[in-house]
């Protein structure tokens, strides 16, 4: 300290500003070190991607079951489908991050339009009430003891389409009942994943009426529509608000005109 007292004022500065100058330094370093955003980001990322919150698991292994209680089921064939709808991916094309993402989007687009990934058809058939008979519960699952597919028919054969089970019934406050019934195509099926140009070689579609035995409760018909849905585009293939028929049971056979022109649209020449 003797030998600092003995320094003139210059080379007390000049001591001084080198002190300044080092602490100056090493806060710099340990801020690079600790605080800079330049940080490499490996750990961060391969955390994130090792982790998933538990919102994002439980939707990514959602999938919806329907079971049919056994002291409510029909004894039937057991053949025939009970209904469930196969679970569609909510994306069906992965998502990319380019520059040319809408050109991918609209093609993407493009091609669920042109090809077969499912098809559902739904009847509805609005029916007035028998006097003090017995209402049907809003679904009735039901394993019907025969054929009760519908079928797209053409000049090269059949194709079959599933009914869904459980069969549905929607009061009016009007005191009507509506039936609702779905069919849809087999997984198996050959008309799936490829063009929907196909479809215009079906003349015909054959839909069976399911009342799952509550027919007994049905008077007499006073509407009918049946829709027919492509990739979740729908289609209305029939709709009568005075029906010239009157059916409870049995099948119904209609042309196929407005499901062609629905192609041709999809599908301009």
């Amino acid at each position: 300290m003797s030998r600092y007292s003995k320094l003139d004022l210059w080379k007390k500065f000049l001591i001084w500003t080198g002190i300044a100058l080092i602490i100056g330094l090493l806060m710099v370093v340990l801020y690079k070190f600790f605080v800079s955003p330049d940080r490499p980001t490996s750990e961060y990322t391969s955390m994130e991607k090792s982790v998933q919150s538990p919102v994002h698991q439980a939707i990514g292994n959602n999938h919806i079951t329907q079971i049919t209680p056994e002291d409510k089921a029909f004894s039937g064939n057991a053949d025939v489908a009970q209904g469930e709808k196969p679970p569609f991916s909510h994306e069906l094309f992965p998502r990319q991050a380019s520059r040319d993402s809408q050109s991918a989007s609209h093609d993407s687009q493009s091609y669920e339009r042109s090809i077969i990934q499912s098809i559902v058809v739904e009847t509805r058939l609005t029916y007035e009430l028998g006097e003090g008979t017995e209402v049907p519960p809003d679904e009735v699952p039901f394993i019907p003891a025969g054929d009760a597919a519908s079928y797209l028919e053409g000049p090269d054969g059949k194709v079959r389409l599933d009914f869904i089970s459980p069969v549905e019934f929607r009061m009016q406050r009007n005191g009507r009942i509506v039936v609702i019934n779905h069919f849809s195509l087999q997984e198996r099926s050959d008309l799936h994943w490829i063009p929907v140009e196909s479809l215009k070689s079906f003349d015909y579609i054959s839909l069976p009426i399911i009342t799952a035995d509550y027919g007994s409760s049905l008077n007499k018909l006073v509407f009918f529509k049946a829709s027919l849905s492509v990739n979740g585009h729908d289609v209305i293939l029939s709709r009568l608000d005075t029906p010239t028929f009157q059916l409870k049971q049995g099948t119904i056979r209609l042309q196929l005109g407005n499901l062609k022109q629905w192609v041709d649209n999809v599908n301009p020449p």
